[in-house]
């Protein structure tokens, strides 16, 4: 009788979990439902770079952007940080405004860490409150805005050649 009860009792908990991953849907779902996601509009922040300086969203309102939270920890942010850089170096000419914001990473060196990655962007720290606001759970998220900072992407994956990046910053470029 105890063996049943163990078995019915495994049974009801293998199903409970597998509901639960039903019902959450894929993560880009998941995360978009936790916070902002396509079609909401990203809201206006002021952060400081890590050279102490102010960096403001509204002296870029007009352009398009992308807003990219990482961690110097972060092994998939080491592997998309080349991709996010390389969409600056192809598409800043065309207005493309793109912040790294830095958080969850008190003790990381982000100066040393640009400086070896090759980043030209602004890079600001300290941009915990902003990623709660944003629902952002994790590293790495971007979000590609157009000229209206409506979002336009919500991406969360480390594959610095997804067309799908590609695609959202050409659509906002373009128009």
């Amino acid at each position: 009788m105890r063996q049943h009860f163990r078995k019915v009792r495994e049974i009801l908990v293998a199903a409970i979990v597998a509901v639960g991953v039903v019902v959450s849907g894929s993560t880009s779902g998941a995360a978009a439902a936790a916070g902002l996601g396509a079609g909401d509009v990203f809201p206006e922040f002021e952060l400081t770079r890590a050279d102490g300086s102010a960096w403001r969203s509204a002296d870029y309102s007009g352009q398009p952007r992308v807003v990219f939270f990482w961690a110097t920890w972060c092994p998939y942010c080491r592997k998309l940080m080349p991709g996010i850089v390389a969409l600056h170096d192809n598409y800043a000419d065309q207005g493309l405004e793109i912040v790294a914001v830095n958080f969850r990473d008190d003790d990381g060196d982000t100066v040393a860490y640009a400086s070896k990655m090759g980043i030209e962007f602004d890079i600001v720290v300290k941009g915990d409150a902003l990623a709660a606001l944003a629902g952002v759970k994790g590293t790495p998220t971007v979000f590609v805005l157009d000229r209206e900072s409506r979002i336009v992407l919500r991406y969360s994956s480390s594959d610095p050649n997804d067309p799908l990046l590609l695609e959202a910053v050409q659509s906002v470029v373009q128009l």
